[in-house]
């Protein structure tokens, strides 16, 4: 992936509402670095992050079924989110269905 890619996908994270604070704050920091001395450390400590917050397709299954899920997108939104966790997890997705999760697992991905 290049760094170009990582940026792109990195404002999406950022952006995505259900990107954890932590998460938000090291993203950004990396953006706002880049070109300058500190972007290598800023840098490692958002791929940390990343390694910290990025959530498995399990995760997101099992989410699915809480109560916390039906409160957020009520009660067909959090059907619905089940049973595309299901087809996704079925079809080899390793990672959460959200925008930060899957954009994330793509950018740890690409550093294997």
């Amino acid at each position: 992936m290049t760094k170009e890619q990582m940026l792109e996908k990195t404002k999406i994270i950022v952006n995505a509402p259900s990107c954890y604070a932590e998460l938000k704050t090291a993203g950004n920091d990396w953006i706002n670095s880049i070109g300058k001395n500190d972007e290598n450390e800023k840098y490692d400590k958002y791929i940390a992050m990343l390694k910290d917050c990025v959530s498995s397709i399990d995760d997101c299954l099992a989410f699915s079924e809480t109560d916390m899920c039906k409160q957020i997108y009520g009660e067909e939104g959090a059907k619905q989110l089940h049973e595309n966790s299901i087809k996704s997890k079925e079809a080899g997705v390793k990672y959460c269905l959200c925008d930060a999760c899957k954009n994330g697992g793509e950018i740890l991905d690409s550093l294997k």
